[in-house]
């Protein structure tokens, strides 16, 4: 299966009047990208403006979910999407993601974590040629977030996927490239390292390699 592949040159990303990131060039080609930066550098508007650039053919799942009205039951804001992938693929990831025993719940009546289970369920099943991400392991328990994980990286082997995340243990996990936001532009890398990951977070982390030779990142918390 040929992968789609999207371009971006001399992007600007802006809020208001205040530009957030410069950068001459963007290149996706399949595979899982992962958005890392600190809070306020603009990852959320870099998705957004993405999005904008191409609406047609990458869906965006925003770090803020939809509002519906509360009344609805899951069945009626899964039923809203127009084009969705074929009805074998739509059954596989609603019970992938533990939605079939929420159907026919109201949406109000949901944790924060089921929620994010049905939101991830309504734009992974749009039809699209690449995603957008943003934050999508919010409020999932560890269970959950390893099914993601694993999901994601499936569905990378045949879209482009762009995800921002904020634990840098499962970027490391999940991606094959990596977008540090930060300096008001954006710095692609194919692996992570000790030294970058100190450079855009301004924290000192400790790296731990574990028995599978994997690295695994924590704060450097001053104990004494």
């Amino acid at each position: 299966m040929q992968k789609e592949e999207f371009n971006w040159t001399d992007l600007t990303v802006t809020a208001g009047q205040r530009v957030l990131i410069t950068t001459p060039a963007l290149h996706l080609a399949g595979g899982v990208t992962i958005v890392l930066g600190e809070n306020g550098v603009g990852k959320t508007q870099l998705l957004r403006t993405l999005h904008a650039t191409d609406r047609l053919n990458l869906r965006y799942l925003p770090q803020t979910n939809a509002v519906f009205d509360e009344d609805l039951t899951v069945q009626e804001i899964l039923d809203l999407v127009t084009a969705r992938i074929g009805q074998d693929a739509y059954q596989t990831l609603v019970q992938t993601f533990g939605v079939q025993a929420l159907l026919s719940q109201r949406l109000g009546t949901l944790s924060g974590g089921q929620k994010q289970r049905v939101w991830l369920v309504y734009a992974l099943q749009q039809v699209a040629t690449g995603y957008l991400l943003d934050e999508p392991f919010n409020a999932l328990d560890i269970a959950y977030q390893a099914i993601l994980v694993k999901y994601l990286k499936k569905l990378g082997r045949e879209k482009p996927v762009v995800v921002v995340v904020h634990d840098v243990n499962l970027a490391l996990m999940l991606g094959q490239q990596f977008w540090l936001v930060r300096h008001n532009s954006v710095d692609v890398f194919a692996t992570l390292t000790h030294a970058e990951l100190e450079k855009t977070y301004h924290t000192p982390l400790k790296r731990l390699v574990t028995e599978l030779h994997q690295e695994r990142y924590f704060i450097d918390i001053d104990q004494s």
